[in-house]
């Protein structure tokens, strides 16, 4: 519980995924993808009910074995590749107001993350009771083109500069969501009310192809306090 507020933290994990095949159960560390966010979600004090959202029997048995409630199998038709978050967070809710059971904050972490951890959970649910949703974010100050009728054009940075002097944009990555369920808000719309949280290169990273795979496997064998030098000196 986060000051009275009733935390569920949900892993959604299904067994399929559009980017790479059985990607929450692929090894990076010599452990499956999804041990990071179980173990990240375990050390956190403050949530009341950890559970995986998943259809998949290998990646439900594997997740109980850890200690993990996983209370249903995820319905058929949540599975694919087209359905978005918000009907299978409705499923979890569902299913425990069946049960006269209610929570206030739902922290969403998605198992393709791996760098999360206690602290960084809880800068979201510090944010939450001023926002319907936190999203994670990662600024840089890239360029960004786009192609029309009259060809390619710059969409931010009207014209190029120095990389130092161009405006900054935020891209979500790093697979932290946090909810307010006393607000129908969350689920999106114009009048929600988003907040943020800014995450490092480091804790932004997320695995969606064979190549994260490969680079995230040496990055997670590392001290996170060699990653942190190495950030402030790049």
């Amino acid at each position: 519980m986060y000051k009275e507020k009733k935390v569920l933290a949900m892993i959604p994990a299904r067994g399929g995924n559009d980017g790479l095949k059985n990607m929450n159960m692929r090894e990076i560390g010599g452990k499956p993808l999804i041990y990071y966010t179980i173990k990240a979600a375990q050390s956190c004090d403050f949530i009341d009910r950890l559970i995986v959202s998943t259809e998949d029997q290998v990646i439900a048995d594997y997740c109980r074995s850890l200690g993990v409630d996983v209370p249903f199998l995820r319905s058929v038709r949540l599975v694919s590749n087209n359905v978005v978050m918000e009907p299978i967070i409705d499923e979890a809710l569902n299913f425990f107001k069946a049960k006269e059971e209610k929570f206030d904050v739902l922290i969403n972490l998605y198992p393709n993350a791996p760098f999360k951890d206690k602290e960084l959970i809880r800068r979201f649910v510090e944010k939450i009771p001023d926002y319907d949703l936190v999203i994670p974010l990662f600024g840089h100050r890239n360029y960004f083109w786009e192609e029309n009728a009259g060809g390619l054009q710059l969409m931010i940075d009207k014209t190029r500069t120095t990389r130092q002097q161009t405006i900054k944009k935020y891209e979500e990555l790093g697979g932290i969501y946090a909810y307010n369920l006393a607000s129908e808000r969350w689920r999106g719309g114009p009048e929600v009310k988003v907040g943020y949280c800014e995450l490092d290169f480091h804790d932004s990273r997320m695995v969606n192809s064979i190549y994260d795979l490969i680079i995230l496997d040496r990055l997670v064998r590392l001290p996170k306090s060699l990653i942190s030098d190495l950030l402030k000196n790049e």
